[in-house]
């Protein structure tokens, strides 16, 4: 795993967990993940576990990550493809 992971979607559902009172212990937990059992952080399968972990509800947590790929495809890739 790279030493330093993607961690766009970590943060995106850090606000969802923050908006549900369970920032702290998803952030905590996300630590844990990455420092101590070597989980990668920037995968959605792996948040959602983390986010389900802490009493989040899972289907929620996918819907926000999902919705920040949309974000991105249309902000970021779409433009691009246009270009060439």
């Amino acid at each position: 795993m790279s030493p330093q992971p993607r961690t766009d979607k970590a943060f995106e559902l850090l606000a969802f967990a923050q908006d549900q009172g369970f920032d702290h212990d998803y952030s905590g937990r996300v630590l844990r993940a990455f420092f101590q059992e070597d989980r990668d952080i920037g995968q959605t399968e792996v948040l959602v576990d983390i986010a389900a972990d802490v009493g989040l509800n899972a289907e929620k947590a996918e819907e926000v990550l999902a919705s920040i790929q949309r974000r991105f495809y249309h902000t970021v890739s779409l433009p691009l493809i246009n270009v060439f």
